[in-house]
């Protein structure tokens, strides 16, 4: 290990880097990739709420194992809550990231739609 890098920095993953909504939304987004179509044979429900479910069991057990261990009932509400911007983001990421983008041609002109 190099002594001039971060621990942090150097494990692919740690229980710092899930506390962020980053590392949160990757892990989230790579597990409803991972196990999509087996959940879609399964049951019949959007997946986005599957997302918000594991995105909140991601966020439950980080906030167990991770740096200020313990959870408290008054814990319940935020996770809920942070579930939903870690779904949000696992979501829009992967929509980025999959969507067709509809390119015009740098030959041809872009049509003005009056807007601006």
């Amino acid at each position: 290990m190099d002594p001039m890098i971060p621990d942090a920095a150097q494990a692919l993953y740690s229980w710092n880097t899930l506390g962020t909504v980053g590392g949160s939304a990757a892990l989230v987004l790579m597990v409803t990739q991972f196990l999509r179509s087996g959940v879609k044979k399964l049951v019949n429900f959007p997946m986005h709420f599957f997302m918000l479910i594991v995105s909140f069991i991601v966020l439950f057990v980080t906030h167990i194992f991770g740096p200020g261990s313990g959870i408290h009932l008054a814990d319940i509400p935020m996770l809920i809550g942070n579930s939903f911007v870690v779904a949000t983001s696992a979501y829009g990421t992967y929509h980025t990231t999959t969507a067709i983008v509809n390119v015009t041609p740098l030959n041809q002109p872009v049509e003005d739609t009056g807007n601006g």
